[in-house]
């Protein structure tokens, strides 16, 4: 049933337009400071998936619920995290946001989100910010535990055939800077992006990041 579940609620936000969408947003201060954002919004999906397997999507909703509770828990514990919160901001639209003080506070709160994270793998992500210079690495390691890559039974090749027909949900990162940006470039894997004013915003394929073993987001931003 799981696996059913699974392979269905993909095929189900991959089947509408922009119905599971990640959206990552980090806010820059001129000190180094500012806070961060995570936003999974599911509604779209969740909605039709209810139609067909209420108490399927009851489990999930139950689950992420928990796991929320136990990413804020530990978030609490970060020195230099402060003003941790959680919200739900309608149906299946799921937040976690806090305030770092610095790079390396905002790096420990992302390793401890990457724990409890077993949709998309492994993903790991370190920021340095450097004067007016902003820089990230990221990496998605499927070769760890995850409950998508984890599982012998799912043929993503497979998946990947039919989803070339349909329309594919976004992770997005938006960059709010405290001055004007003067360059941005964005490397490893394929992306959309524009920038305006004080604001960078990148658009990935979420499919390609979650099947393509050699992905890579490296972002420079100079502002």
């Amino acid at each position: 049933m799981k696996q059913l579940f699974l392979l269905f609620t993909i095929v189900c936000s991959f089947a509408l337009t922009s119905c599971f969408n990640i959206i990552e947003e980090v806010a820059i201060n001129r000190n180094g400071s500012g806070t961060y954002k995570n936003t999974i919004d599911m509604s779209q999906m969740m909605g039709m998936v209810a139609a067909f397997m209420p108490d399927s999507v009851k489990e999930m909703t139950n689950e992420m619920e928990k796991g929320m509770t136990s990413s804020l828990g530990d978030l609490k514990k970060i020195k230099g995290i402060s003003n941790v919160s959680s919200t739900s901001e309608g149906d299946y639209i799921y937040s976690i946001s806090y305030t770092f003080e610095n790079a390396n506070a905002l790096n420990k709160a992302m390793a401890t989100s990457k724990e409890e994270d077993k949709f998309l793998g492994a993903m790991g992500s370190s920021y340095e910010i450097k004067g007016k210079k902003l820089y990230r690495k990221t990496f998605l390691n499927p070769d760890e535990d995850s409950e998508l890559f984890g599982d012998e039974e799912f043929d993503m090749e497979q998946l990947q055939g039919f989803m070339s027909m349909l329309n594919t949900p976004t992770y997005k990162i938006v960059y709010h800077l405290p001055k004007k940006v003067k360059k941005l470039k964005v490397e490893g894997t394929e992306a959309k992006y524009e920038k305006d004013a004080n604001r960078v915003e990148i658009e990935y394929d979420l499919l390609k990041m979650i099947s393509d073993k050699n992905v890579n987001i490296d972002h420079f931003v100079k502002y």
